[in-house]
């Protein structure tokens, strides 16, 4: 957006604040902003939280599925209270199973038979950022160890008990993304999204390989199974490059992965649930591939040129 610059008393350069953005964070006359420098840009803060949003949606039509997406684009979007429409019982539980597991800090707070009230009861408080996303990276890693330890195992069954693992991941991301969208102040904030993403996707692999392999009978050969501890490391390796930045590490790493890409590539897997656990292993290492050119973008000091 562009702003024209109005001239007071001869001295004093005034520009207009985008209305929206004074709504959002229920700015009023006399408040005081912060005003940074920062070479051409200037960068003006508040400390004041965002305004409550509200809003209403029709849920008698949707899909259980349909409803899980569309409560969770709003929730990550920053609303504070939702009013659901809905004609039947299910709709309720559903919206139940997402407060439980996905919304932290949401509760119901009115119901009919027709319609219900969800509403944040917390402070979405963006210093409790940094912690939330560390124990994302932290509680995948120990899905992926607890997974391999079985398969290894072969105590399959026990795949079926890591699901409230990747539910955690899901809280903790949507939590993340939620703040960033409520507090977004940067152009950081981009790349900061883009790691949750696919910090949640790589969840959802794991979760796959849970479900896909619990009611399994045969054995994993083993040239398979150290391909998924060394997909593990290498997720491990993507967790410790972030809070450890370099680009001799991150050279180091995604060489790493492209090794182990062509070795997943060159396994040929004799058994259906073989065949699936492979697909998901490619997957979680493209995923944290991915991570990389986030990583840099946020982590790396501007190259100096030479003088």
């Amino acid at each position: 957006m562009r702003r024209s610059v109005i001239q007071l008393a001869g001295k004093t350069s005034v520009i207009s604040l985008p209305s929206g953005w004074i709504k959002r964070y229920g700015v009023k006359k006399g408040d005081e902003l912060e005003v940074e420098e920062s070479g051409n840009a200037l960068k003006i803060k508040t400390k004041g939280d965002p305004a409550s949003r509200t809003i209403s949606i029709d849920a008698k039509a949707l899909h259980e599925r349909t409803l899980r997406l569309v409560l969770s684009g709003l929730h990550k979007s920053g609303y504070d209270e939702i009013e659901i429409g809905y004609s039947n019982v299910d709709t309720l539980k559903t919206i139940e199973d997402m407060i439980k597991n996905v919304f932290i800090g949401f509760t119901i707070t009115n119901h009919t038979p027709k319609k219900c009230i969800i509403k944040s009861i917390s402070t979405d408080n963006k210093e409790e950022f940094g912690t939330a996303l560390r124990r994302a990276f932290l509680v995948t890693l120990s899905l992926g160890s607890a997974i391999a330890d079985s398969i290894r195992a072969q105590n399959f069954h026990e795949l079926e008990n890591f699901h409230e693992l990747e539910k955690t991941n899901n809280q903790l991301t949507n939590f993340c993304e939620r703040i960033l969208q409520k507090h977004h102040s940067s152009r950081e904030d981009m790349f900061r999204y883009v790691i949750l993403w696919n910090l949640e996707k790589i969840a959802d692999d794991y979760k796959y390989i849970c479900d896909d392999l619990k009611h399994s009978e045969g054995k994993v050969n083993e040239a398979l199974l150290r391909k998924l501890e060394e997909t593990n490391s290498l997720f491990s390796d993507y967790y410790t490059l972030f809070y450890k930045f370099s680009l001799e590490n991150l050279n180091e790493v995604a060489l790493k992965k492209m090794n182990l890409e062509a070795d997943l590539k060159r396994l040929n897997p004799s058994s259906e649930h073989e065949r699936l656990l492979l697909s998901h292993l490619s997957g979680i290492v493209s995923k944290s591939g991915d991570f990389s050119t986030s990583f840099f973008a946020l982590l790396h000091e501007p190259l100096k040129s030479e003088s």
